[in-house]
């Protein structure tokens, strides 16, 4: 009983949110990316910038610090390639690392409060995490994203630190109480555990599988944009661990 309580504690802190930074796929691949230009995508230009310089890029030129660059045919063609896969990448990263990382804290809270059994809590908990969930997509609204793994402003990043960290402590209250209680009364605690593994099974793990398999196409995408990045020759924006290919 002890191991499979100490089980939950283990398995919903390694949830925490840390996928807006990895987007990792199943046991046997895993893809580990990042940008090292901010990107931002707007009618038909998108733009890269970092500290030295802002290329942007149109569908029959790049201008790099509002200086067209000479390309050759070969690297116009790679470069409208370029543009159009990374214009549709764009959102579809900044949903699934959002998702990824509300999920994560959404874990923490359904095992907090079934462990303790505080249903108040548990709506609380998942109110707050709609509240913030709003605030997200407005702020990763599809057409941005950052430089590495400043993903969200430091208003934001507060919030999504104090929503984690208010999960985790109650999390470790939930599980100390139910040591102590399994020796008084162990058939009430196991009733619990298994109320929490019916309540993750349905409402986490159907969305982490959905989830996942999102992020393994996206890093099939992410390998060829980079592979492309290469071939134009221009910059290099994208980054992938090369251990992870």
């Amino acid at each position: 009983m002890h191991h499979r309580i100490l089980g939950w504690l283990l398995l919903t802190l390694s949830c925490a949110p840390a996928m807006a930074a990895t987007m990792a796929n199943d046991a046997h691949r895993e893809c580990n990316a990042r940008f090292d230009y901010s990107i931002e995508t707007r009618g038909e230009r998108v733009a890269l910038s970092d500290d030295q310089h802002r290329y942007e890029l149109y569908a029959d030129r790049i201008d790099r610090d509002g200086r067209e660059i000479s390309l050759t045919a070969e690297q116009r063609r790679l470069a409208r390639q370029y543009r159009e896969q990374l214009e549709a990448l764009v959102p579809k990263i900044t949903d699934v690392a959002l998702r990824g990382a509300m999920l994560g804290i959404e874990s923490l809270a359904i095992v907090t409060a079934g462990l303790s059994g505080d249903e108040h809590r548990l709506s609380d908990l998942i109110a707050r995490l709609e509240i913030l969930t709003m605030k997200l997509r407005r702020e990763l609204d599809g057409r941005h994203l950052p430089a590495g793994d400043a993903w969200f402003g430091g208003d934001l990043d507060h919030e999504i630190e104090r929503l984690a960290v208010d999960a985790a402590s109650g999390l470790v209250g939930s599980v100390a109480g139910l040591i102590a209680g399994a020796i008084f009364d162990p058939a009430g605690v196991e009733a619990r555990s298994d109320y929490v593994e019916r309540l993750v099974e349905r409402r986490i793990e159907p969305r982490a599988e959905a989830l996942g398999a999102q992020a393994e196409a996206l890093c099939d995408q992410l390998t060829e944009l980079d592979r492309l990045e290469t071939r134009l020759g221009l910059f290099n924006a994208v980054q992938i661990d090369a251990q992870s290919i």
